[in-house]
Parts: structure tokens; sequence; C-alpha cells
């Protein structure tokens, strides 16, 4: 009989690094004849079954394993439910999953075996409640034993996370419809707030200020709506200080980049309030300020991608209607252009997690 081969099917746009392969080691090992890949890496044999990964939080606390094979027609599927504690490591997290895939496999192999031996359909055998409720991640070097685990079930037709099984013939079919809820990486909301700076390229002239920024994804990400007000000063010529205050909405895309990051990147339509006021010793003080509306394109480096708070790096380009006249006390001083670019160093809460 060939090797087992197994396709492992993690969360949507799970970055890609040391944990998921330690996952994939960790189920290779356990399985002892066989391999295991992941989704994207699936070569062109025929697989023995799919596994499917869902974490149910951001902080990747609890985990689901579901566990597809192709038999007598129709498409068994054992499931597995994980629990694990804020100071396991995430590696050792992965690692578990790995082993639990390996074992929930090796399970239905026995049974298939026992059936053949008997003739009759052997029923699933029930495993008595663990002491502790949540996984233990196995010890480096163990790929015998299977994870303390919690809510093991056998079934067939569909997976127990939702997934639907797929009706191809083959042993290689792949579920579909996973919940997007349980597998989205990204946030359905967040705030970000922090110190801004840009550069006025008709003034030369740089403004320093700070910014707020709320996102969110009323559908399933990777799309999102935002929402931005900031404020930012600067010195024009001839002692005229000069202030924008910027309101704004649109709406942008999220991608996930491997080792934990995201890249988001947003159009906004804006409001601009461009303020100038001198004070002269002689004539005294004048003041002048127009609204004029514009746009600006976003790009944001988020890291890390998930979790309750993040840090985000932003470069911004601004474009406005017109250019803006520096006139005080009936002088022209000078033009505040139209076109500027800036950056941006802010911190992200999320109150809420997909």
């Amino acid at each position: 009989m060939p090797a087992p081969l197994l396709i492992v099917e993690l969360p949507a746009n799970e970055p890609v690094g040391p944990e998921t392969a330690a996952l994939v080691r960790a189920c290779s090992e356990g399985l002892g004849s066989g391999r295991c890949v992941l989704a994207q890496d699936r070569p062109a044999e025929p697989a023995a079954a799919v596994a499917v990964v869902s974490w149910r939080s951001s902080a990747e606390l609890g985990a689901v394993v579901e566990v597809g094979r192709r038999r007598h027609q129709t498409q068994s599927w054992r499931s597995e439910e994980l629990s694990f504690l804020p100071q396991d490591q995430r590696m050792e997290r992965f690692r578990t999953v790995g082993f639990a895939i390996a074992t929930l496999f090796r399970e239905a192999e026995q049974q298939d075996e026992t059936e053949r031996a008997t003739g009759k359909k052997a029923a699933p055998a029930e495993r008595p409640p663990s002491a502790s409720t949540r996984a233990r991640a196995p010890p480096t070097g163990d790929t015998g034993k299977p994870p303390t685990r919690r809510g093991a079930s056998a079934n067939t037709g569909t997976p127990h996370a939702g997934s639907e099984a797929s009706s191809d013939s083959g042993a290689d079919s792949n579920p579909t419809a996973h919940d997007p809820v349980a597998r989205s990486p990204h946030a359905p909301a967040w705030f970000s707030a922090g110190a801004s700076t840009g550069y006025n390229r008709e003034l030369f002239r740089w403004r320093f200020g700070g910014r707020v920024e709320l996102g969110g994804a009323p559908w399933a990400p990777p799309v999102f709506l935002t929402a931005v007000a900031g404020y930012a000063g600067g010195s024009g010529p001839s002692g005229v200080s000069l202030a924008w205050a910027t309101v704004g909405l649109g709406a942008g895309g999220m991608l996930a980049l491997p080792a934990g990051f995201e890249l988001r990147g947003a159009l906004r339509a804006t409001l601009v309030d461009v303020a100038g006021q001198v004070t002269d010793p002689v004539r005294g003080s004048d003041a002048s300020h127009v609204w004029l509306p514009g746009g600006e394109a976003e790009l944001a480096l988020i890291f890390p991608a998930r979790g309750p708070y993040g840090f985000a790096l932003t470069g911004l380009l601004e474009q406005l209607s017109k250019s803006t006249p520096i006139r005080v006390h009936d002088r022209d001083l000078g033009v505040v252009g139209a076109s500027s670019w800036g950056a941006g160093a802010l911190l992200e809460l999320r109150p809420f997690q997909r």
C-alpha cells in the first residue's frame, strides 16, 4: 500500500512561516508512514485525506481540526476541538494541531482495518473525558502520543465546523464553503491613533501633527471601510503659522503577509481646512482659512496582524482640488500646494476580532 498523502488546509491567508512548517512536520511524524503537505504545495498525486484547521479566536486559544476521507462512495469526517492556555508557545500549538491531524487519520485507518477484519462496521471508540479541557502541546520529539483533546467526534458526510464535503469522486476531494468568520485572520474593526508628518512640495515646508483612523469590515475581509481625522501645523513664509485639519471617508483592502504582517491600502475622499495666521507688531493679527475637497491614498504596514493591538507604519499621498494662496494683511506671501506626501506611526487597538 502506498504511503498516504494528507493535504492540510489552514485558515485563509494564514502566513506561511516556521509555525506552519512545524505543523506539517509534526503531522508527517505522527503518521509514521506517509506525509502531510499544505494545500498551496499540493502535489499532483492523489491524496488519502484532507485536513481542515480553523482557529476559534484571534488569539489562537482554540482550534477545530477536521480530517475527511473518501470511503465507500461517501465522505467520512472525523473532528477534534483543541484548547490552549495563553502561556502556551505558538510553535507548540501548531505542533499539537499537526499531531492531532495525524491521530485522527490513524484512528480512521484503524477503524477501517477493524471493519475489514470483522466484516461489520465498527462504532467509533468513545473517549473518556479528560481531566483537563485544554490541549497540552507535546514535548519536542514526541511523535507517537496524541495530544489531550476535547470534543472528538466522527461522522459521515459533512465536516464538524460547517464545511461541506466535495461531491467529486476520488480520494483527494476538498471540503469547501468553510466558515469565513472562523477562518479569517483579519480584525473586523480597529481604531488607530498616532503621530503624522507631511511635506508640501510647493511650500517646501514640513508639517507635524496627529491622526486617528477608524476601520471596519462589514463584509468578509479583505474589503473594509475607513474614516480619518487629523490635525497638523507648520510654519510658512514671513512668520505665518499654518494648520491643516482633515476629515475623510473611504474604502480599502487588506492582504496578509508572512511572519504575521498585514498590508492595507485605502482611498479616501477628504475635506481639508487650510488655515493661516500671522501676528505683526504694527498691524496686529490676521488670519484666514479655506475648506478644500480632495483625496488621499494610504498604504499601511501592520504588525502584528492578530491580537488586541498592533502597530502601523503608514505612507500617504494627498491631493487637494487646488493650491491655496497665503494672503495676510493684503499681501501674498506664498502658496500652499495642492499636492503633498507624508508618513505616520500609529498604535492600533482591535476591540473585536473574528
